[in-house]
């Protein structure tokens, strides 16, 4: 499994022991290396990708690229035939290598028009935005048309610049590329053990003025040459190796104290071994300075939660699950682990026991987890108070990471006693229970929140 989120590693599987379609389609994908490197018509070829092949045409022609890539900027096609021969050959001129892009034909260069010159979809390409677009500009074809002979020689010039590519719903969550190549920071060695979330150190967020959020980085080719940040990019220097770089004094964690560390950034094929970052947080030091606000938020509403608390289980965990009387059926519940946390789910029910405060209204808090980039977790079960349903789980599109959902227990439910049986139970033959990953029972009041 490749991810591409914060602070994450490729996973592999135990070929003995595991055999998913994820394995197929990983030798699958070497099988397809060559796919959409060259299409051709009767009086056409286009040379859409570049890479080190062969290609040997229907219309009588061979072509034979060399490149200098991945790290270089480079590349050359050579032509063979048996006779000359009359027919296009369309060349990809790539949005990511900005206006230091040009071509030669036999040494001679073809004037190419500034990609500001290049109106959405008039020459071929992407029909997307380029104008009020800061992402990467269309790709588009040059068109050679003539005789061709052999020994025929066509050589592109592609620079590399930096860009930063935003998602599409938070401009301040964004990848940044050289030329075609995703950049990862690098954060360590890969972790291994069963605990290694848990140990893991937290992931900083980058936070420079100069990037203005990666929502106000310009488009690609408005840089300088190979390895030349655009403006709105200088805080990323050259380190060295081509396609490595060291953003200095940027990284920081939101409510930890302390100086701005340095991050290093290197080509995604890279990464073998290696805990890394695909997509970044890029602040400016406002949405840094909220981001503060609102951890500082949390940590006091979690303050606030631990002092109105009566009882704490931890589902999945072997001593609290005794000491709060677990039960379930199935009697085999698969544990879940997300986040260094353990936690209980699945079909039928599962219950713990929890002290209670009779004198004092109570609720029980859940605990739940959304995956981030990835739908929100579901299920169809209800939560019930010595055999009385006291809610129905819903999920929550708008958080990510760990949540809680409060359900308040009808008082005739604590009167008189000194702990009940919390239970979570699927609804019909179909149901199924949503990850749990903390079950509290609480005083209501205090200004606590759900």
């Amino acid at each position: 499994m490749v991810p591409v989120g914060r602070g994450v590693q490729q996973e592999y599987q135990n070929m003995l022991q595991s055999f998913t379609c994820c394995v197929g389609s990983g030798m699958e994908s070497h099988a397809l290396h060559a796919d959409g490197l060259y299409y051709e018509s009767d009086d056409r070829v286009w040379v859409n990708l570049f890479a080190p092949s062969r290609a040997d045409l229907a219309i009588g022609a061979t072509l034979t690229m060399e490149t200098g890539f991945p790290d270089g900027d480079t590349a050359a096609i050579a032509l063979d035939l048996p006779a000359p021969k009359a027919f296009t050959l369309a060349v990809r001129r790539p949005g990511w290598a900005g206006n230091g892009f040009a071509i030669r034909v036999n040494g001679e260069a073809l004037p190419q028009p500034t990609l500001d010159d290049l109106a959405a979809g008039a020459a071929g390409g992407r029909n997307v935005r380029h104008a009020d677009d800061p992402g990467q500009p269309p790709g588009t074809f040059v068109e050679i048309a003539r005789t061709w002979r052999a020994g025929d020689r066509v050589e592109l010039a592609l620079p590399k610049s930096l860009r930063l590519e935003p998602t599409p719903d938070d401009p301040r969550v964004a990848a940044i590329l050289w030329g075609p190549l995703a950049l990862a920071a690098d954060w360590g060695p890969r972790l291994q053990g069963r605990g290694r979330n848990a140990e893991a150190a937290p992931i900083p967020v980058i936070v420079t003025p100069a990037a203005g959020g990666a929502g106000d980085a310009p488009a690609a080719g408005t840089g300088d040459a190979a390895g030349a940040a655009p403006a709105s990019l200088s805080w990323i220097a050259p380190a060295g190796t081509p396609g490595d770089f060291r953003a200095a004094g940027v990284a920081r964690v939101p409510g930890t104290p302390g100086a701005p560390g340095d991050v290093t950034l290197a080509p995604f094929y890279r990464t073998q071994n290696r805990r890394y970052s695909v997509y970044l947080d890029v602040l400016t030091p406002g949405d840094f300075a909220d981001r503060e606000a609102d951890i500082a938020a949390e940590r006091a509403r979690v303050r606030r939660l631990d002092a109105a608390t009566v009882g704490f289980a931890q589902p999945g965990e072997m001593q609290p699950e005794r000491d709060f009387n677990y039960q379930s059926d199935p009697g085999e519940r698969q544990v879940t682990r997300s986040g260094g946390r353990t936690g209980r789910g699945g079909p039928g029910w599962f219950s713990l026991d929890l002290p209670v405060d009779p004198a004092s209204p109570m609720a029980v808090v859940v605990t739940y987890f959304n995956e981030l980039g990835l739908a929100p977790a579901n299920g169809r079960f209800q939560i019930l108070v010595d055999g009385t349903a006291i809610g129905r789980f819903s999920p929550n599109a708008d958080a990510t990471g760990f949540y809680d959902a409060q359900y308040d227990v009808p008082a005739a439910l604590v009167r008189g006693k000194t702990k009940v049986t919390v239970r979570f139970e699927s609804a019909g033959p179909r149901g199924r229970i949503a990850p749990v990953f903390g079950v509290r029972m609480i005083r209501m009041g205090s200004g606590l929140g759900s």
